[in-house]
């Protein structure tokens, strides 16, 4: 019985814990990834699996990307790119859509 209480005492304070609290996506939140989206455009500086930046005329822009953000497989170092993307609750950009532009 007393292990039983631990056990439950634990669980408890587990689920209440600020570590386990989860950020729904646009999906499973029924948003859609292109409301409250922004365009920005610009040289690119640098692109990896979780991140890209372009160069601005008000400085460099570092923007988040995931499985789910359209990239064109043929991007270049120098290329002009249009960057749609949304701000996220902690602030950071999120790109939503990447497209060369001409």
């Amino acid at each position: 019985m007393r292990r039983t209480l631990l056990l439950l005492a634990a669980l408890a304070i587990a689920v209440a814990s600020p570590a386990f609290v989860t950020t729904a996506s646009p999906e499973e939140t029924g948003q859609k990834p292109s409301e409250n989206a922004v365009t920005m455009s610009g040289i690119l500086v640098f692109v990896s699996a979780t991140e890209i930046i372009i160069k601005t005329a008000d400085g460099d822009r570092r923007f988040s990307i995931d499985e789910r953000t359209e990239l064109p497989t043929d991007l270049g170092a120098d290329a002009r790119v249009k960057v749609t993307f949304r701000k996220l609750d902690d602030g950071r950009l999120h790109a939503t859509r990447v497209t060369k532009a001409d």
